[in-house]
């Protein structure tokens, strides 16, 4: 009888080794019963073994269990999209052109007035040229932190290429209101100074600028502020 409940019993359990050795223990004390007294000691271990069987029964269910849904969480975590951060440029610290590509795309498809102004930084090839690349970024990232300082929470920032920066707005009024409402902004001349070789140098920040109403088709938008950016660079080797 001992043999036959401790082989179900073990197969039920898994082979726990504590319950392998509660059974050996009563089986044991089963072939050296000689009285009752020797078979109610016996019926007290098969008890407690039985009692053990079924702690660690519940005890697997609930690391099976907890092992699924681990499991489970590793699968949906592996479905999600993975969120990356947006490309920064180094200079100013703003998202790229391919970012302000897609956020004019976004802005054609929302409601409302929606408007594009491009900044081109003046001379930034000849500030280059007479005082280095460190002092032109330095001269970039100045216009950087002017605009955003008096740009509206809604307008997005972006370093589209070279010495230009674009703006995506949103607005109530029209094209030549907003190009009236941005000038004092866009167009004024901040002089700033620039530590170069351990004297300083007053350089004007200046942009020349221009501002394009958002139309369908995307593309023509692109095409348009691209035009104006090449217009404008034979004026930064002045």
């Amino acid at each position: 009888m001992a043999a036959m409940l401790s082989e179900s019993v073990l197969r039920i359990s898994g082979s726990s080794e504590r319950s392998q050795q509660a059974l050996a223990e009563a089986r044991s004390h089963l072939d050296q019963a000689i009285d009752l007294e020797d078979l109610q000691k016996v019926k007290t271990l098969l008890g407690t073994c039985l009692e053990q069987v079924c702690q660690e029964s519940l005890l697997q269910k609930e690391e099976a269990l907890a092992a699924i849904a681990e499991m489970q969480r590793h699968v949906e975590q592996a479905e999600e999209p993975i969120a990356r951060p947006p490309e920064v440029d180094p200079v100013t610290g703003l998202p790229g052109r391919s970012h302000g590509e897609t956020a004019v795309c976004e802005a054609l498809h929302l409601p409302g007035r929606k408007y594009v102004g491009v900044l081109v930084l003046d001379r930034l090839q000849s500030i280059n040229a007479r005082f280095g690349n460190r002092i032109g970024d330095q001269v970039l990232a100045e216009l950087t932190r002017h605009l955003k300082a008096n740009l509206m929470a809604t307008d997005s920032l972006f370093r589209w290429s070279g010495p230009t920066l674009l703006v995506v707005m949103s607005r109530h009024c029209t094209l030549d209101r907003i190009r009236i409402d941005v000038k004092p902004l866009f167009g004024k001349s901040v002089e700033r100074e620039f530590d170069v070789g351990g004297r300083s140098v007053l350089i004007p920040v200046a942009a020349a600028w221009a501002v394009f109403g958002l139309v369908p088709p995307a593309t023509t938008i692109l095409k348009h502020i691209d035009a104006f950016v090449a217009s404008q660079m034979p004026k930064d080797y002045l």
